[in-house]
Order: structure tokens, then C-alpha cells, then sequence
């Protein structure tokens, strides 16, 4: 079950840590951000988890492709990847940003939607298994980089919106 133990350390503890650090105080945290950013590494984990499968299998670890079967894991990945991008797009983005509020969203989650309806589309979630290298190198390729685009256009929105704040 890494992948809630990545999900509530990556995408809740440390943000939370590093937000009390600098602020001493929890009470102004941007709490919204917490759900959708879980969600991101805990798809990461099953993501990253998908080329290990028949060792983890041999080795008895319980990881959720071995848990819950490859295809299955590629495709909650997605679906939960897809939801978090939604989230994103419609509470991730503050009232007060400088760009609007839909156009920011479809800025920052758009292109990722359509790289996993892509991936999707591209029969990767049926063929992306360890033993078929390619597919599954490009699988987690596809949806890693769309995780790369949101965390990166989003932190970069974020973090001027808080320069513009401060």
C-alpha cells in the first residue's frame, strides 16, 4: 500500500510541512490544494510500480499492479490521473489569479486530459504490460510528462500569484 503512504507524505505532509516552516502557522494553508496533488502521487506510484510487476510478484511485495492485475492499474491510474486534472482545473485555481479562472484551468489541465485520453485512445492501457517493453516504457513516459506539465504550470501560477500577494 505505497501508494497511500506516497499519496499523505508527498502530497499532504511535505506541503504542509514546508507551508508551516515558512509561514509558522497553518491557518492561511490553501487546503484545496491538498486532494488534487494526493491524487497526482498516488497515481505516480501505481505508475511507477507497473514495470516491477513480475519481480514484485516473485518477491511477495503487494504493490497495486500485483494487487489489482496490470491493465487494472493502468487504468485506475489514468481515471484517478484524469480526476485530479479536473479537480485542478476547477478548485485549483484561485479567484484571485491574474489570468481567469477557466482559461488558467484548461491552460494547465487541458493539454494533460487530452495526453491521457491520447494514451487512452492509443491502446496503451491493454498492451503497456512489463513484459512489452516499449509499450509499458511509453506508457509511463505519456503519463509522467503529463503529471510534469500540471505540477510544473500549476507551482509556476501559484507561486506568482503568491508574489503577487505578498
Amino acid at each position: 500500500y505505497g501508494e497511500f503512504h506516497q499519496s499523505l507524505s508527498c502530497g499532504a505532509f511535505l506541503p504542509l510541512t514546508a507551508f508551516y516552516l515558512q509561514a509558522g502557522s497553518l491557518v492561511d494553508f490553501p487546503w484545496w490544494l491538498v486532494l488534487p496533488v494526493c491524487l497526482i502521487f498516488f497515481a505516480g506510484n501505481i505508475i511507477t510500480a507497473i514495470p516491477d510487476t513480475a519481480s514484485d510478484k516473485i518477491g511477495g511485495k503487494l504493490s497495486y499492479p500485483v494487487r489489482h492485475g496490470g491493465a487494472k492499474a493502468r487504468r485506475d491510474a489514468l481515471v484517478i490521473l484524469l480526476l485530479a486534472y479536473l479537480l485542478v482545473m476547477v478548485i485549483g485555481i484561485p479567484a484571485n489569479s491574474w489570468l481567469p479562472r477557466l482559461v488558467a484551468g484548461l491552460l494547465i489541465s487541458g493539454p494533460a486530459i487530452a495526453m491521457l485520453l491520447y494514451v487512452y485512445q492509443s491502446g496503451l492501457v491493454a498492451d503497456a504490460e512489463a513484459s512489452n517493453r516499449a509499450s509499458c516504457k511509453r506508457f509511463i513516459l505519456l503519463t509522467t510528462l503529463t503529471q510534469l506539465w500540471v505540477m510544473l504550470l500549476w507551482s509556476i501560477l501559484l507561486f506568482r500569484l503568491g508574489l503577487q500577494n505578498a
